[in-house]
């Protein structure tokens, strides 16, 4: 049991070490691309310090428009009609199925219904 419960620590330490430099690969060059954009389109309209602002924190609501990151607020509807002249946002997402819905739901209350039963017995 040792030897498995450390074959599945390494195991798990392998996938974390693989996540982080996969999220490195992916994640380093576009906030470099975003970070270039930034300083070459706002460069004049920013306040405050440069190194605070490229630190990585995300900037959000008043504060970003305040430092000059954002222009505006808005939700992906209304730049849709504003910057391309969508009159609707088309959501893609794949409904799930009615019966997946329905056994995720069956599923739960036996969960809850199993839990209730068992509750009693576990107390002293």
């Amino acid at each position: 049991m040792l030897a498995a419960d450390a074959r599945a620590r390494r195991d798990e330490r392998n996938v974390s070490q693989f996540v982080w430099k996969l999220s490195r690969v992916l994640v380093v060059p576009v906030l470099a691309e975003r970070l270039t954009v930034v300083r070459s389109k706002q460069d004049e309209s920013l306040v405050g310090d440069p190194e605070s602002l490229y630190s990585g924190r995300i900037w959000a609501g008043g504060e970003g428009i305040e430092l000059g990151l954002a222009d505006a607020y808005g939700s992906p509807e209304s730049v849709a009609r504003s910057v391309i002249g969508a009159p609707r946002r088309v959501d893609y997402t794949p409904r799930r199925q009615l019966l997946d819905r329905a056994l995720e739901q069956v599923g739960s209350a036996m969960a809850t219904t199993w839990s209730r039963l068992q509750g009693p017995s576990l107390r002293p």
